[in-house]
């Protein structure tokens, strides 16, 4: 079992690099930043990707990685250059999280990009496609949204960087897209007890799940039985000894980190046993995430 932070970077940005550092002198496994453009016009939203450059050069063990990236509103070429040089910077310890993203408004129509969860949806599983292709060395793409043709020399780090895909549960759809990915980050209206997930989830015959999709280096196809998937959900267990919540005096709860999380170990360890598959853990802001390789 691991755990990690899931952050927002709604505050100066030397102070979510020191979170980063702090985390990982305490024990913590991962550092996970959220991707938006907004929040509600009153916090300060940072950019994660300059700030994981940081958060690489400050660490040495950490995962590291966006949770989640709406990659509706970005150029997979982009991401998939920004992806390979993260993982050089860290030495291969970085995953991709994606999803449709949220709100609609502040973070899309307001700026000119596609509100629509269903057309995001389709532009997210074109960019997946474009973008693993250009990971894994070149890529041929005609789509509806998107087209591609090209191929990029530098390889990352990692034979695979791993791409969790986020989707709100109890919704069928987003499990069935991260089905062919890595990982899944279901996001719910309140948590989800073990036997709740589980059965939201399904038995491990259910979860056709990559890495499964990689043959030599190029993905072979959706739906390959075989693969490993590693799935990241809020869980209402409080980590103790993990992180702390403190009042920044602007509206935030910020975190404040007191020490490893092996309270939080013996607590969580227990209820993802009874889950019928490996079990990552990514919390919201002030929470804790665990996941299993």
């Amino acid at each position: 079992m691991r755990f990690a932070l899931s952050v927002p970077p709604f505050t100066d940005p030397a102070t979510v690099v020191r979170w980063a550092c702090d985390a990982e002198a305490a024990g913590w496994d991962g550092f996970f930043l959220w991707d938006h453009l907004r929040w509600d016009d009153k916090v300060e939203v940072h950019d994660p990707w300059v700030l994981l450059g940081a958060v690489a050069t400050a660490t040495e063990r950490l995962r590291i990685g966006t949770m989640v990236t709406p990659l509706s509103r970005r150029r997979p070429a982009v991401v998939a250059k920004h992806l390979v040089t993260l993982d050089h910077l860290s030495g291969g310890r970085v995953t991709l999280g994606v999803g449709l993203g949220d709100p609609p408004d502040l973070d899309f129509s307001d700026f000119g990009d596609e509100a629509s969860y269903r057309v995001r949806a389709e532009i997210t599983d074109e960019a997946l496609d474009v973008l693993s292709g250009l990971l894994h060395g070149s890529v041929s793409h005609q789509g509806r949204h998107l087209h591609a043709e090209g191929s990029m020399r530098l390889a990352p780090v990692q034979s695979r960087i791993p791409i969790w895909i986020a989707g709100r549960a109890p919704n069928v759809k987003p499990l069935e897209r991260a089905r062919l990915w890595d990982g899944y980050v279901p996001i719910a209206n309140g948590f989800y007890s073990p036997d709740e997930l589980a059965a939201y989830v399904g038995p491990p015959s259910a979860r056709p799940l990559g890495p499964g999709r990689a043959v030599e280096g190029r993905r072979t196809g959706r739906g390959v039985r075989g693969g490993r998937c590693h799935l990241a959900h809020p869980v209402g267990v409080a980590a103790r000894g993990g992180l702390a919540r403190g009042d920044r005096g602007d509206g935030l709860r910020a975190p404040r980190l007191t020490g490893a999380p092996a309270g939080g170990r013996t607590q969580t360890e227990p209820l993802l046993r009874r889950l019928p598959l490996p079990v990552g853990i990514p919390g919201l802001a002030g929470r804790h995430t665990f996941w299993s390789f």
